[in-house]
């Protein structure tokens, strides 16, 4: 059971959920398309073959290691807005939860980047009275932003 499922309170309801944008895992994807093509090069790389191919599952092996992070950063955080506030929790061993009433909330301004219109992911910044939260890298973050602001 997720935490913000397991902490809703008498009448409140989920009306939107999101998480990371995939490109958390941007060093990753690199790595593996720089496997690939040194893979592709090995081909045509005569006596040293065997050695190009190493390079390549050495990489693709990063690849693997660098994608872990954000791999359990995205699975251990949820990002939640309820008709009654929004959530955000993050971490497995070390929890932080951040919970901010909707009567609260002030202004959430979205930032995004040109790559991030392009593939819609930003960052939130939500002011709630005393509290401020940043979230980066958030997947539709415009659209988590008017289901709130439609409350």
């Amino acid at each position: 059971m997720s935490y913000v499922t397991s902490t809703l309170m008498p009448g409140e309801s989920i009306v939107a959920r999101t998480n990371f944008h995939w490109v958390i895992f941007r060093w990753s994807i690199a790595l593996v398309i720089a496997a690939i093509v040194v893979f592709v090069a090995a081909f045509s790389a005569g006596d040293n073959r065997g050695l190009v191919v190493i390079l390549s599952f050495v990489l693709f092996g990063a690849a693997v290691v660098a994608a872990v992070p954000p791999f359990f950063k995205r699975w251990t955080t949820e990002i939640c807005a309820t008709n009654k506030r929004v959530i955000y929790k993050t971490g497995f061993f070390q929890r932080h939860t951040t919970e901010m009433p909707l009567a609260n909330i002030q202004t959430i301004d979205v930032d995004q980047s040109i790559l991030g219109r392009i593939f819609d992911y930003g960052a939130l910044h939500c002011f709630a009275g005393d509290k401020e939260e940043r979230i980066k890298m958030v997947a539709h973050p415009l659209g988590f932003r008017s289901a709130i602001t439609a409350q």
